[in-house]
């Protein structure tokens, strides 16, 4: 690799830190799924029943017996879990007390998604797509087109929804579930969709059980293929935004993006697990579940490098980024000093140091990175004066 002089970057900054994923005190030897609604209420279930913490996951504390596969809560009251034989509870208190619905199927409910306390959707094994209007008082059933296996499913809105399984089935719906669309992806129908996620009503991602990722920006409309760099089950995806997004997968397989997925970088946390879920509640507060019951837990936004924003530098201007490693670096404002420049690898590894004299307020450099390759960086820029780091990105 070059020893250039090139850094881009976004237009905050940033402190580098060093990743740490936390083993939290289970409750339970079985986890399938976990929630949180905010930075300290979350629940987690799985064969062992319903679990809840209101301390970040500190201590847990288990609710129910009832086995689940997956769960969904919409506030700090209502929440509902899945499972076999058609099983969906519901609980009005926080999980104190949790009460079985009449869903109108037996096959097992693979996935559940509620937009509020009223509407919600399920989908089983089957093909079969059911919608609640009132809470799960009632369910009825809507009409898929299919009768495989749905996986996941993942409403934006009442109206705007994306169900996934197996046969690289999509389908899609812009009336809250009256109609749904077959959507092609362009995989291989031996695969199966395990996990959608779209952050609008246009963007999101689906994830597969043979390592893919495809992505896109128009509903569904297209799908294109994103570079996971593994082959390996990928169970859970999860975005906080159109850029920051989390992958969980088979045998410790972990992924995260800054970018939206165009570039993601893998990382692992055990080739004993299997982690079936992935949750954030911002950019740097996180937990995953194993099926060994597991829960791990970051605050520093489970890369190999965490990210936090400290604060807005409108003295440092470096420009364009994203970019193909040739960047202009302004330095305004500044002091007749030293300045060190240091870029970092996603693991917190040093790539390359220098050294700029500035013997002026501004300063400009035109700086080369273009022999590095594609990815993410990290550039820390620092003198006497100054202490900033911020996130780079080469394509």
């Amino acid at each position: 690799m070059k020893k250039p002089l090139l850094l881009s970057v976004f237009i905050f900054a940033v402190n580098i830190l060093a990743a740490q994923w936390t083993p939290q005190s289970s409750p339970t030897s079985s986890l399938n799924d976990i929630t949180f609604i905010d930075a300290n209420k979350g629940w987690a279930v799985g064969i062992g029943g319903i679990f809840h913490t209101s301390n970040s996951g500190v201590s847990w504390v288990a609710q129910s017996s009832n086995a689940g596969g997956k769960i969904c809560f919409t506030d700090a009251n209502n929440g509902w879990t899945c499972y076999l034989s058609g099983m969906i509870n519901h609980t009005s208190d926080g999980g104190s007390t949790w009460t079985l619905q009449n869903s109108t199927i037996t096959s097992h409910i693979k996935d559940i998604y509620f937009v509020d306390n009223n509407k919600g959707w399920a989908v089983s094994y089957n093909g079969h797509i059911i919608h609640t209007s009132d809470g799960g008082t009632t369910w009825t059933e809507q009409s898929s087109g299919v009768t495989i296996f749905l996986r996941s499913l993942f409403f934006f809105d009442a109206n705007n929804g994306w169900a996934v399984g197996n046969g690289a089935t999509i389908l899609h719906t812009n009336d809250g579930g009256t109609t749904w669309t077959l959507q092609t992806s362009g995989m291989s129908p031996t695969d199966a969709f395990s996990s959608v996620c779209f952050v609008s009503e246009t963007t999101g991602w689906v994830v597969s059980r043979a390592g893919k990722i495809f992505k896109t920006a128009d509903a569904g409309a297209n799908w294109v293929a994103q570079n996971s760099g593994t082959s390996l089950m990928l169970f859970s995806v999860f975005f906080h935004d159109a850029n920051n997004g989390w992958i969980s997968g088979q045998f410790g397989t972990f992924l995260w993006t800054v970018d939206g997925g165009n570039t993601w970088v893998a990382n692992n946390y055990g080739n004993s697990l299997n982690l079936y879920a992935v949750c954030f509640d911002d950019l740097n507060v996180g937990w995953m579940v194993a099926h060994d019951g597991t829960i791990l837990y970051t605050t520093t936004g489970g890369g190999s490098i965490g990210i936090k924003e400290i604060s807005e530098n409108k003295n440092i201007k470096l420009f364009p980024n994203p970019s193909n490693g040739e960047i202009n670096l302004e330095l305004l404002n500044q002091k007749n000093e030293n300045v060190s420049l240091e870029i970092y690898n996603v693991n917190g590894q040093l790539q390359y140091s220098s050294h700029i004299q500035i013997q002026f307020n501004n300063s400009t450099e035109k700086l080369d990175l273009s022999e590095f390759n594609s990815g993410i960086y990290f550039l820390r820029i620092s003198s006497k004066s100054t202490n900033y780091s911020q996130k780079v990105i080469i394509n």
